[in-house]
């Protein structure tokens, strides 16, 4: 669903864990809440909202908050240092939702593990929790424990999945360069932008997909390049077409990885991957299908499988563009028995 009240109010959450994909994140976020015009609609930026940042995390993270804060035109004071001031960041959330002067929506834009979250909606009286809503993208959180995705929701708050932004122009591969070079020509703050992008090998800011699909209003989950040039005022760019998309392979979550396997048990779900050629494709969306949903399923837009029984099915990837197709063999295998 679109954000489409014009009262709704947003609130963003980084962990800052080892990758530093959350640094470009939580920068471009904060950017695009700006160049929308929307700076009366951020109320809060938690940062280290979970334990283990790396140092580069440490050093970096709160100059991507307090930097995008300052060059937007937003005020320091909504920023907190999860860890370090938890108590304070929980009363600074009781006091929007208690906040009666506006009725919207309140966005949370989860750009990590859940224990944050759900400490802070947990601090709200259940009465309230209808006015907020959730929004993830990765399935990440659905599997990472302490707590997940699945505990959020049971809280009794609203919740939005959107598309995996790790499959958009929020996270691109080799070449990636040539795609946001119009940000870093821009100069001045938005050059700041471009070098928040921490990765020289690839460009990923993949939870500032949340941002961006909060203030666009228009439920697209899959922006492209031209998407997102749009709302920092830049003219489209021509587009490029998908020559070839190809299967890569079935993964899960262990622990805080991701981990290929080689079949799928009945009840259990697993992710497919996919590669899209060449990289700086402009539409990168495609669709699954199985091609025997008795033996198992595959969600159409993000490429979870679930087993169902016992068997092999052929589960097919097509592109949005072109009709570029793939496909995979499946085996699903029986259930573990539970030792007693």
């Amino acid at each position: 669903r679109a954000v489409e009240e014009s009262d709704f109010r947003i609130v963003l959450s980084y962990d800052g864990l080892g990758d530093k994909d959350d640094i470009g994140a939580a920068a471009f976020a904060i950017a695009m809440i700006g160049e929308a015009g929307h700076q009366d609609k951020l109320m809060q930026v938690n940062y280290f909202d979970f334990r283990g940042q790396s140092a580069e995390s440490k050093r970096e993270l709160p100059v991507s908050v307090l930097g995008g804060l300052e060059r937007w035109g937003m005020p320091r004071e909504i920023a907190f240092n999860y860890q370090e001031r938890k108590v304070e960041a929980i009363e600074h959330f009781q006091s929007i939702v208690a906040d009666e002067s506006r009725s919207g929506q309140i966005y949370i834009a989860c750009g990590g593990p859940m224990r944050a979250i759900v400490e802070m909606v947990s601090a709200i009286p259940e009465d309230q929790r209808g006015r907020l809503t959730a929004v993830s993208h990765s399935r990440w959180n659905d599997w990472v424990k302490d707590p997940n995705w699945n505990d959020l929701a049971a809280t009794g708050i609203n919740t939005i999945q959107i598309y995996d932004q790790n499959k958009t122009a929020f996270s691109l591969g080799r070449g990636w360069q040539e795609q946001w070079k119009w940000l870093q020509d821009k100069g001045g703050r938005y050059q700041w932008l471009y070098e928040r992008n921490k990765f020289g090998y690839k460009f990923d800011i993949s939870d500032a997909g949340i941002a961006y699909y909060l203030v666009t209003g228009r439920g697209n989950q899959n922006p492209s390049i031209s998407d997102v040039r749009a709302i920092f005022g830049m003219p489209a760019t021509r587009k490029v077409p998908v020559a070839k998309v190809r299967t890569n392979g079935l993964h899960v979550i262990k622990g805080a990885k991701h981990v290929s396997v080689d079949e799928v048990r009945v009840g259990q779900s697993v992710e497919l991957w996919h590669k899209t050629e060449p990289s700086l494709a402009t539409d990168q969306r495609v669709n699954y299908s199985s091609g025997n949903a008795g033996v198992a399923t595959v969600h159409p837009e993000n490429g979870i499988i679930t087993g169902v029984s016992p068997g092999t099915a052929t589960i097919f990837i097509v592109s949005a563009d072109g009709g570029k197709k793939d496909q995979i063999e499946v085996e699903v295998v029986a259930a573990r028995e539970r030792q007693e």
